[in-house]
């Protein structure tokens, strides 16, 4: 059955948005976001994810599951406006929250992670999230057998989050994707998750070179490899971590060998390196099919 985004009026854009190669990734650093401003987020959040958060004991890791939906939503009002194209249930009038509400801190900066160089240039310096983006009733998402998520009733729009420390990132596009990132920790149980988990060709990409650091790095790399291609297949744990592998092919691309995926030429890795500092490093692993990404950095 056809949706109200398919039988919209404008049929160009609608083609456009069906053509459309490009995928975006914005990625929110939370870390400055008070308790106060947790609460207002709250509030705007589904019940389905308010029941999320609630059962985190950590502040923090509810911090970043109510985040990651507000994000969320915030990008597919973009997405959407791009196009010029409304879901009907967003017709309604559009009612901006006051512009000195804590829904103003979303500015936009280009970020060139895979160079470490973060390039500021503010696209948007009032960025403000509108009552139509919170509407209860347009966010129906749904799961499919794997549990990957979508959003109901809604066709060319596909998306998939992750987050982990102050970063809270959403993955988003006319076409599938899965995205994850982690952060680098810097302990020794990655040898053990490496032997149990990974393939030989990895285990060997990993254990190259001898700087711990590095290896802590690579086994980071890969792992967020795994679980991308894991949410963009949409079929979670039930995959053998074992039945595919990774070839790294430089610094930012890989490639996957997968028996039971007979063409995974057209798929693409991405991954990037973000480092602050020793104690801040994460890598952010993308798979998707190929695609022009566009990669956002968000702030407060």
């Amino acid at each position: 059955m056809k949706n109200s985004i398919s039988n919209c009026n404008n049929c160009n854009n609608y083609e456009n948005l069906q053509n459309n190669s490009k995928l975006f990734i914005r990625c929110c650093d939370i870390s400055n976001i008070t308790n106060e401003e947790y609460q207002i987020y709250y509030t705007y959040a589904t019940e389905a994810r308010k029941q999320k958060a609630n059962r985190y004991r950590k502040w923090e890791d509810a911090k970043r599951c109510i985040l990651a939906e507000i994000l969320l939503r915030d990008s597919f009002e973009k997405f959407f406006e791009k196009y010029q194209i409304k879901n009907e249930q967003m017709k309604k009038q559009q009612t901006d929250i006051d512009r000195n509400s804590y829904f103003d801190f979303f500015k936009m900066e280009h970020i060139d992670i895979l160079n470490k160089t973060r390039k500021t240039e503010e696209m948007i310096t009032k960025d403000i999230i509108t009552e139509d983006i919170v509407q209860k009733d347009v966010w129906d998402i749904v799961y499919s057998k794997g549990g990957k998520p979508y959003i109901k009733n809604v066709d060319n729009f596909f998306f998939n989050l992750s987050h982990s420390g102050k970063w809270v990132v959403a993955a988003y596009g006319s076409r599938e994707i899965g995205v994850d990132i982690e952060k680098i920790r810097q302990n020794s149980t990655y040898q053990k998750m490496a032997k149990r988990f990974f393939t030989e060709e990895e285990q060997n990409y990993i254990y190259s070179i001898k700087d711990k650091t590095e290896q802590q790095r690579r086994f980071t790399r890969i792992w967020t490899l795994k679980e991308s291609y894991l949410k963009y297949l949409g079929v979670g744990l039930k995959k053998d971590l074992l039945s595919f592998s990774f070839q790294i092919k430089n610094e930012k691309e890989a490639i996957v060998c997968d028996i039971e995926n007979p063409k995974p030429e057209v798929l693409q890795f991405y991954s990037y390196f973000l480092r602050e500092d020793l104690e801040e490093a994460y890598m952010l692993s993308i798979c998707s099919e190929k695609s022009d990404i566009q990669i956002a950095y968000v702030c407060k």
